[in-house]
């Protein structure tokens, strides 16, 4: 480790010796103020109207050119639903060699279309080949809605309840990134990190369907990379803002954030504290036969969850000429408080009937901490980045069961603790080359190196009728975990007028080490390696016709969870644990695309080989017990047509997408019982957002979605959707308020149904979440002094474009 941080030290010397000097730098923004991405900018010499340079701007808006000559230049941008943009004159000499210039505002083009009358402003959503962009500003966000609730809203991903992870087109093992950096906190609480991130700091967030050579290999499900805002005006500035929800119980919160900004430089901290009290209830009836007899099983369980959670953040970065370092922190603390009143009825043939009164009393403590370092280079042809990270997190859960057993003739009484310890820590550091061409050869490539260790030590206690604690052998453990995953990769771009070629190649080696400290063996050892290609083929007949063909493939390793995780009693003879047997899942993805004017069509075919699905029963024929873990399926091959398609008159916008779905699973399990299923289901979702008013100061946003029975493994799921409703009014430039209802009509229970006669398996679950949540906020901003001026196109536009 020593040694990596070491090199990461040199590398970073040597690297920002070798660059020119001489730079031309900006930032592009909407009226709005927000960075525009994508923008072409070009450098034009004043003496013969020749185009010296050219390039596009960055996801932040940005734009660089070096080794520009002595002389004066003009700067022109252009960027479709804008007008285009020139400069003032540029001089361009040894005693101005870097300059900054003004932030360019961009103003929207007006069309006349149809008698309709379009004003074509930075669309909502950008539907890509590989991609789609959500844009997000301050009518559409609030101090009242997370990056969860963002998440919900739209119609590609959804978040599972049950396994508490991220869904990208109703996938699992999706990759989560913030400003392109892979967020390192363990899969399950991501969900929690991200409630923790107010919405209004969102500037965009990408769904990518079909990750290149740079991203993490175990993303087979697919990327969603969170873009947050970065401030362009100098000064201090900030924020506070508070909020107050009710759905079956109260929740509020509150925080507050400062910013300091100079020409070179941005320091920056935020705090924020929430409290969610909520009820859920779950239900579970199962049927089988142990031993020829037959066997009924009804829960209820009743939950009363309280979450504390607070998080803090402090970021610094600098400019130093065209370079770029930055560090940041964050952490997060969360307290979670169960209680849990269960139910259970049994009843077997040749045996006396049970009722079985469980009370759980759980507490559950997560605590985070995540630092960083990070350098990027702007070079002339190219942008160099390096990174090093390293995140601490400590999980601690206790559970203190009290069991009555109520039978004919007696009862009886049982006591259970759990006591559950796991520290992680991880190391990360990357590093990456990608050149910047607008047109012809691009390539990139870049390496990563992380190391993982994991402790779970659990301890479970038994009491029976008043009697001395005995260690529960059977549920309890104390394992350790390492895991290396070393990474190159290598892409390839070829950007010509009609034709653009994108493909890479990622390698990776994975040593993975499962080792219990109670048997002194180990529980698994794994060394994997892997090649990962992708490819994406885009022919443009026109601005409004493009015809793509992808290529994608995957990877899904086991996670932590799935292989050993805490032991959790759904009821005595009902529990969830972990399973030391998974294997390696790949995936295949094959893409085509279409875009006709603004109807967007693709059509894919995935077959996965072993892949993971969580929470699937599993059942003995000579017992009573229910299990259920992750397991390994033969195969899941699935066929996707998706529609989608943005509507916007005037200041009403709707984005509409439909998604079609045929999936077949096979499995053989271990008693050679075959599984085949099939099904085909859709999923339709749908946005409308409208502003009216004086400076558009009062908006309105429903977003909705339904979703028809599809499968999980074993399980047919049932959650047919939600509608949620968005206002938010403005009553000043720095003072606005917002109200948020979830879940309008109370629809998006959940319904699980396993029907296997031949696996022993009749379920039927129900989970009656707390999804309507209605949120009141209230958001001040202060501060921010524009010493860096704004130059407006408006006027000044037509007789440089004759010109030239």
């Amino acid at each position: 480790m020593e040694f990596v941080k070491y090199a990461w030290f040199v590398s970073l010397f040597l690297v920002n010796q070798s660059f020119s000097q001489s730079t031309i730098s900006g930032v592009v923004t909407d009226q709005s103020k927000n960075s525009l991405a994508y923008v072409n900018v070009v450098l034009i010499r004043i003496t013969d109207s020749i185009n010296v340079k050219g390039t596009i701007t960055d996801i932040e808006g940005e734009f660089i050119f070096e080794d520009v000559p002595n002389g004066n230049f003009l700067i022109k941008t252009s960027y479709i639903g804008y007008r285009a943009f020139y400069s003032d004159i540029i001089n361009v000499s040894k005693k101005n060699s870097f300059l900054k210039l003004p932030s360019i505002m961009m103003m929207e083009e007006v069309n006349e279309l149809e008698e309709i009358t379009l004003a074509v402003n930075k669309v909502s959503n950008e539907f890509k080949s590989d991609k789609v962009i959500s844009n997000y500003n301050e009518k559409n966000t609030s101090s009242a809605l997370s990056v969860v609730d963002l998440l919900k809203r739209n119609s590609s991903t959804g978040v599972d309840q049950l396994n508490k992870e991220i869904l990208l087109n109703g996938k699992g093992n999706v990759a989560i990134y913030i400003n392109s950096r892979e967020v390192l906190l363990p899969p399950e609480t991501v969900v929690s990190y991200l409630e923790s991130i107010n919405s209004s700091d969102v500037r965009s967030i990408e769904f990518i369907t079909n990750p290149g050579a740079k991203y993490n290999g175990n993303s087979s499900g697919g990327v969603v990379n969170i873009l947050l805002k970065k401030r362009k005006e100098t000064g201090i500035s900030g924020n506070v803002f508070s909020n107050y929800g009710y759905g079956v119980a109260d929740k509020y919160g509150g925080g507050a954030g400062v910013t300091i900004k100079t020409d070179k430089s941005i320091l920056g901290t935020q705090f924020q504290f929430n409290v969610n009290n909520t009820e859920e209830i779950w239900e579970f009836n199962r049927q089988n036969s142990p031993q020829n007899s037959v066997f009924n099983i009804d829960t209820r369980t009743f939950r009363k969850p309280r979450v504390e959670s607070i998080s803090s953040s402090l970021f610094f970065e600098t400019e130093i000429g065209s370079s770029v370092i930055g560090i940041n922190f964050n952490s997060q603390t969360n307290r979670w408080k169960m209680f849990a009143d269960n139910s259970t009825s049994v009843l077997q043939s040749d045996f006396p009937n049970q009722n079985i009164l469980t009370i759980d009393n759980e507490r559950d403590n997560w605590d985070n901490y995540v630092g960083g370092i990070y350098y990027s280079k702007k070079g002339p042809k190219g942008i160099l980045d390096l990174g090093l990270d390293y995140l601490f997190y400590k999980n601690t859960n206790n559970h203190v069961y009290d069991i009555t057993i109520q039978e004919s003739s007696s009862d009886r009484e049982l006591q259970t603790f759990s006591e559950k310890i796991t520290p992680i820590d991880i190391w990360v550091s990357n590093i990456s080359y990608e050149t910047t061409r607008e047109e012809g050869v691009n390539f990139g490539f870049g390496g990563k190196y992380s190391n993982s260790t994991l402790d779970n030590f659990v301890e479970v206690r038994d009491i029976t009728n008043g009697g001395g604690e005995v260690i529960n052998e059977e549920f309890s453990e104390d394992v350790f975990l390492s895991e290396k995953n070393y990474a190159l990769y290598g892409s390839l771009s070829l950007q010509f007028e009609k034709v653009n070629l994108q493909s890479g190649l990622r390698f990776e080696y994975l040593n993975y080490r499962l080792f219990d400290k109670i048997s002194n063996a180990y529980l698994l050892r794994l060394d994997n390696r892997n090649f990962l290609p992708n490819l994406n083929l885009e022919f443009t007949f026109s601005e409004q016709t493009q015809l793509s063909f992808l290529y994608n493939r995957g990877i899904q390793r086991p996670k932590f969870k799935d292989l050993a995780p805490f032991v959790v009693f759904l009821d005595p003879l009902t529990y969830f644990t972990g399973n030391t047997s998974l294997v390696f899942g790949f995936s295949n993805q094959y893409k085509i695309f279409l875009k006709l004017k603004k109807n967007n069509f693709s059509i894919s075919y995935t077959p996965e080989k072993n892949p993971i699905v969580g929470f699937q029963p599993t059942s003995d024929t000579n017992d009573s017990f229910q299990i259920i873990k992750a397991i390994n399926f033969d195969r899941i091959d699935e066929v996707d047509f998706t529609f989608s398609r943005r509507y916007k008159f005037n200041k009403l916008e709707m984005n509409l997408s439909t998604s079609l779905k045929y999936q077949e699973l096979r499995n053989i399990f271990e008693d050679d019982s075959e599984v085949s299923l099939s099904r085909s289901f859709v999923n339709i979702g749908s946005s409308l957002f409208y502003s009216f008013g004086k400076n558009d100061n009062f908006s309105i946003n429903i977003s909705g979605y339904y979703q028809s029975p599809y499968y999980a493994g074993l399980d047919l799921r049932d959650t047919p959707g939600q509608v949620d409703l968005f206002l938010k009014k403005d009553l000043s430039k720095d003072f606005s308020m917002s109200l948020s209802i979830t879940d309008i009509f109370n629809t998006n229970d959940w319904l699980l149904n396993t029907n296997e006669p031949l696996l022993n398996l009749l379920n039927r679950k129900t989970y009656d979440f707390e999804t309507r949540v209605a949120t009141f906020s209230l958001n001040l901003k202060f501060g921010g002094k524009k010493s860096i001026q704004t130059t407006n196109t408006k006027e000044r536009t037509t007789e440089e474009e004759n010109r030239f």
